[in-house]
């Protein structure tokens, strides 16, 4: 008898879940994906970092003395512009306004100008400039030492009087600078009695052919300015940069700290030293640097060097600036080492933290994917029931799936069409809302009187203001009091009849003037702006318009009237006397009065 042989059973290969296998191979990839970018990015962080700690403190110092260039050579050639402008009479110093929009149009073009400005041997000082916030103003005197101060728009014409002064500009520390050196000088920093801040200027005279002198031009530079500049400069994290003069007075810095100081007691700004400085790195590198070079003035090239604050490692770069006018000025760029070391260790955390990050993503994606199939379901269902709810921003993604797709596209059109209609309806509500919400603020608190009335007489509304000037308590009286306002307000009825011919044949009228009754009684004179509104088929709704109170305009008038009246009588009286008195002296007269004389010294001696 045969046996057969058995055979073993084959081996099962291992079951494995597909959401398994597919968070596996996510999380497999991205783990190798981030960290070989991490380390990538660890290694040339490092080259990077070496490579900017011998670059940054050069680079900066580099743009620092840049704006120190522009600052302190625009200045000179914009000075010298205007001089040639007023040799070539393209200027006129006895033209303030116009100057002065002239001096807003050259700072547009050299916006690192504050100010500038011209005095003259008699005093006068016209100043054209920017304030902090940008806007812009004029300082001009008027006569002999009187100045007006106006806030200008950008074209330079005066908008506003907003102060004044007095102010001789051949009392200023650039005026007699310019008259002493008699050519182009930088003055030392000083405090601006215009602009109320620590800066210099630049100042240059102008003589006419015969030597005598005819103004002083220049242009001020604010000590905040150069600040604010040096502020936008990227620096370091813990990084700044500051500049002094030879003195070691602080000009600028990049801390935000103001670079002078009002001391208790007295009036003026005053230039602080950079040791004296409320900045600790500030006051201390400032502090090494005396240390280190005693007299500024030796410093003539770059040097670098460091020192330890507080255990921590300090990198110091100094370089002079130095100008053909004679100028000279430190910048100083301090960099802490431990700025550039906590790049590394921030950049180590921050892969560290992506790698962690991946994983979740992984995994997230892994549960996503095994419900591919009726997420886009879901979301049309959801997408529905938000829109049943009022929420028109829902919006459904496109999907790989053809007949999902067209679903997700026809409820993407139709859901725009809903929001944008909801949108546009909104948008009309608003500016509804909006326009009579500015147009009752105008209504309410207007000086002048605002009203509506009708054709036949009566208000329709009226303002506080017209309520006012009427003597009423409030608008509701005044509306219910006048019931009639041909018989009730005019002191010649005959004056509405006028007002309606004229706004009916000109649909408006303009400065209607005429009497009218107050509640009390009393009367004044008013003046009307009105114009009239139909509706759409030409009938006429009502009048509306403005109502100013011109009582006493009209009497200064009449007062005026009179007086030319006394005065005329009086010419005219002092004429006839004039006449009778030159008739009187003539020759002729003269002449009959003696024949006269005669004839009666005949008649006399014929008389027995």
């Amino acid at each position: 008898m045969k046996t057969s042989r058995s055979v073993p059973p084959a081996i099962a290969a291992p079951k494995l879940h597909l959401q398994t296998t597919l968070a596996v191979s996510f999380i497999l990839q991205v783990l190798v994906t981030v960290g070989l970018v991490g380390y990538l990015s660890f290694r040339n962080g490092l080259d990077v970092i070496r490579d900017l700690s011998k670059r940054v403190q050069l680079e900066v110092a580099e743009r620092a003395n840049q704006v120190l260039y522009n600052y302190f050579h625009t200045s000179p050639q914009v000075i010298q512009t205007n001089i040639n402008a007023l040799q070539l009479n393209q200027i006129n110093l006895n033209d303030k306004t116009a100057l002065e929009q002239y001096f807003i149009r050259q700072m547009q073009v050299f916006p690192s100008m504050d100010g500038l400005f011209v005095g003259t041997p008699n005093g006068t000082f016209i100043y054209a400039g920017k304030q902090a916030d940008g806007q812009f103003f004029a300082a001009t005197t008027l006569h002999s030492d009187q100045r007006a101060l106006y806030r200008l728009d950008p074209q330079g014409r005066r908008l506003q009087r907003v102060g004044a002064d007095r102010f001789d500009a051949r009392a200023q520390p650039w005026y007699k600078l310019a008259v002493t050196r008699k050519q182009l000088s930088w003055t030392n920093i000083f405090q601006s009695r215009t602009v109320h801040s620590l800066g210099i200027a630049a100042t240059a005279p102008y003589y006419d052919r015969e030597g005598k002198l005819v103004a002083v031009f220049g242009s001020f530079i604010s000590l905040q300015q150069i600040s604010t500049f040096l502020q936008a400069l990227d620096v370091s994290p813990n990084g700044q940069v500051f500049i002094l003069d030879p003195q070691g007075l602080l000009m600028a810095t990049s801390t935000g700290e103001n670079p002078f100081r009002l001391s208790p007691g007295e009036k003026e700004l005053k230039a602080i030293y950079a040791v004296n400085s409320q900045n600790l790195l500030t006051s201390r590198t400032a502090k090494y640097l005396n240390t280190r070079f005693h007299d500024f003035n030796q410093i003539n090239q770059v040097y670098e060097f460091s020192f330890n604050l507080e255990g921590n490692r300090q990198n110091v770069l100094v370089e002079a600036y130095q100008n053909r006018y004679g100028q000279k000025f430190l910048v100083v760029v301090v960099v802490p080492e431990l700025d550039f070391t906590y790049a590394i260790f921030e950049n180590v955390r921050t892969t560290i933290l992506l790698c962690i990050i991946g994983v979740i993503v992984a995994l997230l994606v892994g549960v996503l994917i095994t419900r591919w199939i009726s997420a886009p379901l879901l979301r049309v269902a959801r997408a529905a029931e938000a829109i049943s709810q009022g929420n028109m921003q829902s919006n459904l993604p496109s999907s790989p799936l053809v007949e999902i797709d067209q679903l997700a596209r026809s409820f993407n059109r139709m859901s725009g069409q809903l929001r944008a209609s909801f949108t546009a309806l909104e948008e009309k509500n608003e500016a509804l809302r909006l326009a009579e919400e500015n147009y009752r603020s105008i209504f309410e608190n207007a000086l002048e009187g605002i009203f509506q009335a009708s054709p036949t007489g009566q208000f329709v509304s009226v303002n506080p203001a017209m309520a006012q000037i009427f003597g009423y308590d409030s608008a509701a009286e005044m509306i219910q009091s006048i019931t009639c306002m041909e018989q009730q307000i005019h002191v010649e009825p005959e004056q509405w009849h006028k007002f309606q011919q004229s706004i009916l044949s000109q649909h408006e009228t303009r400065n209607f003037e005429c009497r009218v009754y107050r509640k009390d009684g009393s009367i004044i004179w008013v003046q009307v702006d009105a114009h009239v509104v139909r509706d759409k088929t030409g009938q006429v709704l009502y009048y509306e318009g403005l109502l100013q109170d011109i009582s006493e305009q009209k009497q200064r008038e009449e007062t005026l009237k009179r007086q030319v009246e006394a005065l005329r009588i009086e010419i005219d009286q002092k004429k006839r006397e004039q006449q009778v008195q030159e008739i009187t002296e003539s020759d002729f007269f003269q002449s009959l009065k003696s024949r006269a004389h005669e004839m009666r010294q005949k008649r006399q001696s014929k008389v027995p």
